[in-house]
């Protein structure tokens, strides 16, 4: 087996792997805040914290239920506690952990 061809899953090879999660996550992450009224410019270094996107503690949970439903994966428990000062990165980084 070639190794590019190694590790295929939803998300294609080791190489676009990142790439996919990112796209996905800040497209996820705009339509979900986007839905709630919210208009802000998301990057990677966004901050949804209550003070700067008006995301309240279910409001994060809400977009976590989401991120899983959309990736199809299962974010554990431990991720689900302070989630006060998460930013888009963290979540990606915490899907490609998961993915």
């Amino acid at each position: 087996m070639r190794r590019d061809q190694h590790e295929r899953g939803m998300f294609g090879t080791r190489k676009t792997h990142r790439k996919r999660i990112t796209i996905l996550v800040l497209d996820v992450t705009r339509e979900f805040l986007r839905n709630r009224g919210i208009e802000v410019e998301c990057s990677l270094n966004s901050d949804l914290s209550l003070t700067i996107v008006g995301l309240d503690s279910i409001g994060h949970l809400e977009l976590l239920a989401e991120i899983e439903r959309c990736c199809e994966i299962e974010i554990p428990e431990r991720y689900w506690g302070d989630l006060s000062k998460i930013t888009i990165e963290n979540l990606i980084e915490l899907v490609v952990k998961i993915s």
